[in-house]
Order: structure tokens, then sequence, then C-alpha cells
């Protein structure tokens, strides 16, 4: 088979990983690699050629005509960590950043297509918001030293000013659900 170096570097020009990949292996085989190589994980992962975000689905040697790739890095779901992105059960789609912090689908505009599980127990959650606020005081002991707060604080910082996103309504029965 026909090798294809790439070379990832990430938007600021930095380099990110220097990989040998076959030419007729898929975009995701690229992203596991240059997660194995240090790179944040497949998941969180966005390449770039041109002005093109490239599916997990092409073949390398279709999209890589030079062998460069921009690595953008984007927060994937806690929840899911699917590498194709989050699945929205109201329409369907699954794609990365389908579904917003506050639980609504970029696609359908819905809310509650989509869970957030707690690892701490059983529950499960419309929104990233829903779950950050139920870990913050269902598993206090536990949010300081193993949950990101990060996204709860800027929400509480950014919801008094003008225009600020509001927590959306979730969709009748998919509020209040635990895993069996």
């Amino acid at each position: 088979m026909a090798e294809l170096p790439v070379l990832v570097r990430k938007l600021s020009g930095a380099l990110v990983a220097e990989l040998l990949m076959e030419k007729m292996q898929l975009v995701v085989a690229l992203k596991v690699a240059i997660a194995d190589a240090g790179g944040p994980p497949a998941s969180d992962q966005q390449l770039i050629v041109g002005h093109q975000v490239l599916d997990d689905s092409e073949v390398l040697g279709d999209v890589l005509l030079d062998g460069q790739v921009f690595l953008l890095t984007v927060q994937g779901c806690p929840s899911c960590q699917n590498p194709k992105g989050c699945r929205c059960t109201m329409c369907g789609h699954v794609k990365p950043g389908l579904v917003d912090y506050y639980g609504v689908c970029q696609d359908c505009g819905k809310c509650g297509g989509h869970q957030s599980k707690c690892p701490f127990c059983i529950q499960v959650f419309p929104s990233l918001c829903a779950l950050d606020v139920h870990v913050r005081f269902l598993h206090k002991e536990r949010e300081a030293a193993e949950w990101q707060t990060s996204r709860l604080e800027e929400y509480i910082k950014l919801r008094r000013q003008p225009g600020a996103r509001r927590a959306a309504h979730p969709e009748p029965g998919t509020f209040t659900m635990a895993l069996n």
C-alpha cells in the first residue's frame, strides 16, 4: 500500500505530529494516530484541509493532497465520547457539536434528545448544564476533585447579562430519567 506522510499542525502553525499513514485509510484512523501521538482524543478533533472540515469517513489519499492538515481541538461530549459526535434521538442526526451546553440540538432545535450521564450515580440529564448543577449540589464532595467546574462558572457569570442564553425546557419525558 502507498504511504502518505502527514504533517498535523495547530491553526497557529505549531507542529502537533508527523505521521506516516496509508493512502487508503480513513480520516478517523488519522484522528486515532494523532491521539496516540499525544494529541487530543479523537472525539475532540476536527481536521481541516483548505477551507473544509474533513469527515471521518473520507479516504486520506483523496483529501490530503499536500499531506498537511490543520487540527482544531473542540471539546467533545463528556457523556458519549463518540468520535463521530453526539446523536440526537429527536431528529436522529449525528455530528460533532450537535448538542450545545443547554441540551439544544443544532439541527432540530429541541432539548432532550441527548443524554448527559452522571458518572457518580445513575441519573441522566438532557443537558450538560443540568448535569453540572446536579454534580454541584448532589456530589459536592467529588465536584472539586473530579469535575470540570469551568462550564458552570461561565454560565453563572454570563446568565445575568442582557441577551444571555438560558437553559432550555426539555421535551416532555426526557428530564427525569435514570439508567437501569
